[in-house]
């Protein structure tokens, strides 16, 4: 696991925010050896405010996943991201 999974696990929002969202916002795609991304990590650990932040992470352009996976037409993340209850 990565850093910010552990964050993830941990419900650490204000690493997650502050030291790694900001500084590397690729680390959100790193996967652990079950493939599990910090998304599905925070949601097994019950973290949904950590959850929430990772959907709703912006880039340094200020776009969110869903941002970008609309404007580079990839309907399938679009589809699952859009439809969160987030």
């Amino acid at each position: 696991m990565t850093p910010l999974h552990s964050a993830a696990v941990n419900g650490r929002l204000e690493v997650m925010r502050a030291s790694l969202l900001d500084a590397l916002p690729e680390s959100v795609m790193v996967e652990t050896e079950r493939r599990e991304a910090a998304l599905h990590i925070a949601v097994v650990y019950n973290q949904m405010s950590e959850a929430e932040e990772l959907i709703n992470a912006k880039d340094s352009g200020g776009n969110t996943v869903l941002h970008l996976a609309t404007s580079r037409k990839q309907f399938q993340a679009k589809s699952l991201f859009s439809s969160s209850s987030y």
